[in-house]
């Protein structure tokens, strides 16, 4: 039996949160599609069929282009928030902000748009949770 995999966009620089996030996104039957740049992210998703993807995981600070030498950027996974909004991407899609950032009214007014915030202080046992349908 083909089992078909949904996919999980993961938005994280830092390699050691990024395996994690990857593991627990597979152990949970999902497919982990990751980058760790923002632009890359937003070119992927002008060019692959998006229709498979079930959510977004996405830091708030990662560079704007994969490149060495490029430092991350506040607000990074914010700006992609607004983006796909603009595009009209993000009906259905359940999104999460995976951030140390303090909560403040940026945060707030994408979590007004139904983006749930994770403080990246605490772990990640969220993931499993936010999964679910």
């Amino acid at each position: 039996t083909l089992i078909f995999m949904k996919d999980i966009w993961i938005l994280e620089d830092t390699e050691s949160y990024r395996k994690k996030l990857e593991e627990i996104v597979r152990d949970n039957g999902f497919n982990p599609v990751s980058f760790n740049a923002r632009n890359p992210f937003l070119n992927a998703y002008e060019d692959e069929d998006t229709s498979n993807i079930y959510g977004m995981i996405l830091d708030n600070q990662v560079p704007i282009f994969d490149e060495e030498g490029c430092y991350p950027r506040a607000n990074m996974g914010i700006d992609i928030i607004y983006t796909l909004d603009c595009m009209e991407a993000l009906d259905g899609l359940k999104v999460a902000l995976y951030t140390s950032d303090e909560r403040d009214s940026k945060i707030e007014k994408v979590c007004e748009m139904g983006v749930e915030y994770f403080d990246k202080r605490y772990g990640v046992d969220w993931v499993k949770e936010f999964l679910k349908p």
